[in-house]
């Protein structure tokens, strides 16, 4: 449980601030279309790859459950600059 908990706090810092600054950043939404692509790949499919890199440890499976919670966070987060910062 406190692994979970380790992603989630991880993955809130990662993402939260990088959603905020592709939604408010005009420079920064040309990296929109490589947030796609990382959407559109499921965390599963990432695990051959990391399981290369880190071996069979708890690195292993954070790297996953970060990446798996980051990228939902980021597109969370981009939207809000459609509802302006009265909606915060």
């Amino acid at each position: 449980m406190s692994m979970l908990g380790i992603a989630t706090a991880i993955s809130l810092a990662i993402g939260v601030p990088i959603g905020f600054l592709v939604g408010s950043n005009r420079y920064a939404r040309g990296f929109e279309a490589f947030l796609r692509y990382l959407q559109g790949v499921s965390g599963i499919a990432w695990l051959p790859l990391v399981i290369i890199w880190f071996g069979f440890t708890h690195r292993t499976t954070l790297a996953v459950v970060i990446y798996t919670l980051t990228v939902p966070i980021i597109f969370n987060y981009h939207g809000r600059r459609a509802r302006g910062a009265r909606a915060l």
